[in-house]
This record gives C-alpha cells, sequence and structure tokens, in this order.
C-alpha cells in the first residue's frame, strides 16, 4: 500500500476514517448476494454468484462524517465484459473518472473500480454493462 505522507493530517484524517470506519454499503439494485467492506484489502467487494450475468448494479452508501468516503476501491466478484460507472447524488448524475481494471480467477472475472471520489453524504454508485 501507498500512502502520500506529504499529505497535512487534515486530508490524511478522512482517508483514516474511512478504512477504520467505512460507510455502510447496500446493493439496491442487481443480482448481487451481498457487499461488504474488507479491512485486509480496503476495498469495499460486491459477491456474485459465478453463474450471474453482468447487469447493472446500483449501490447504496452511506457516508457521512463519521464515516465518510474518500477515493473508494470496490471488487465486483465474477463480472464479465466492460463496465461504466456513475455516481448518483442528491438526484444528479455524475460521470466521474475511473481506474478500471481486471483480475481473473478461474471461476470467474473480478471488476476491480477505484473512484477519485470524496463524500460525507450518502450516494449511490451504479455499474452498468458496457458496449465492448
Amino acid at each position: 500500500m501507498w500512502l502520500d505522507h506529504t499529505l497535512p493530517p487534515q486530508q490524511l484524517v478522512p482517508l483514516a476514517k474511512s478504512w477504520l470506519s467505512p460507510p455502510s454499503i447496500h446493493v439496491t439494485d442487481g443480482n448481487a448476494i451481498s457487499a461488504d467492506f474488507d479491512q485486509s484489502q480496503r476495498a469495499f467487494v460486491i459477491h456474485q454468484d459465478q453463474s450471474a450475468k453482468a447487469e447493472r448494479l446500483v449501490l447504496a452508501l452511506d457516508a457521512n462524517a463519521d464515516s465518510p468516503l474518500v477515493n473508494p476501491a470496490f471488487i465486483v466478484e465474477n463480472w464479465n465484459g466492460p463496465a461504466k460507472i456513475t455516481v448518483v447524488s442528491k438526484g444528479l448524475e455524475f460521470d466521474v473518472r475511473v481506474d478500471i481494471g481486471y483480475v481473473q480467477h478461474l471461476g470467474g472475472d473480478s471488476l476491480i473500480l477505484f473512484l477519485p471520489v470524496q463524500s460525507h453524504q450518502p450516494l449511490q454508485i451504479r455499474i452498468d454493462p458496457a458496449a465492448r
């Protein structure tokens, strides 16, 4: 793990809070079995069955001052194909720059997302299959 120690402490505190007390996550739409925060990976993991087809997933994150969302990472198990990511906050949709990667497993690929987003308010992350 890499951490920029040149940041002033007031910018490091929200990042530490986001790892130590992450916002709760709920799947509100899609075929995911469950979602949770994995402390060891410092990432939200969305669990899907191996037979799941790539379809829209909507994740609700209950960010607040005590549990901020700071540059979150997401691991979507058993996702096949490209994805389009949209952030929804206060009813407004935002296309954000997202770093996307894939990890190949024998049982199915995982979609890896890194979003340079910070929020102290609830928001949604929408993951849609994208055209190849």
